[in-house]
Order: structure tokens, then sequence, then C-alpha cells
């Protein structure tokens, strides 16, 4: 509750929704994103949350890419990257789904 600010009595059981931004999404390299340039955007991530994080869960992260695509910007191609990760408790019950876009330019 200090951590986030909000006093709700709901976080002594449950994690917030923000927790799962905490751990970091499964890094894939890809090699062709090498030719590319050396820098990397956040394109943005979206969440759905399907059960609660409670406390004394384990969660485990699975990653795959979804999409890679090319488009034209000022300074040269860009490649976009859509990955997806998946977040399962030690249940095995899938808690949330992170969709997320890297991009290289």
């Amino acid at each position: 509750m200090e951590a986030i600010g909000d006093p709700n009595p709901r976080w002594n059981k449950e994690a917030p929704p923000t927790f799962l931004v905490a751990l970091a999404p499964v890094s894939l390299h890809l090699a062709e994103a090498e030719g590319y340039g050396k820098g990397w955007l956040n394109g943005g991530n979206q969440f759905e949350y399907f059960a609660p994080v409670v406390i004394g869960d384990r969660i485990t992260a699975t990653g795959r890419v979804a999409d890679v695509y090319e488009k034209p910007g000022s300074t040269g191609n860009l490649l976009f990257i859509i990955f997806e990760t998946e977040y399962v408790n030690q249940r095995g019950e899938q808690v949330a789904r992170l969709k997320g876009t890297a991009i290289r330019r």
C-alpha cells in the first residue's frame, strides 16, 4: 500500500495491477532487428487481466513474437516487433496477458 500510495485494504491481499509491469516481459532476440540501427523505442503495452495476483503467488511469464513488420520513417525504415507475454500462477491459471510493441530504428 505504501509503495503505490493507495490506502485501499485490498492491496494487503492482492498485488495491484501495476505489479505485473514490474515483471519484465520475456525478452526475445531477433537477429534481423540488428540491421535497423541501435535504438529501441517502446511502442506501448496493453494488459488484459483475468484473475487477481494474490500475495504469495508464483508467476511464470512465457513470451512469443506475434508479428514483425516494417514501416518507413523520416530517418529510414522502422522495424515493429509485436510480442505477447502470458502470465500464469503456480496453479496454472492465466492471470494476465501483455501485448507490447518494440520499435527498432
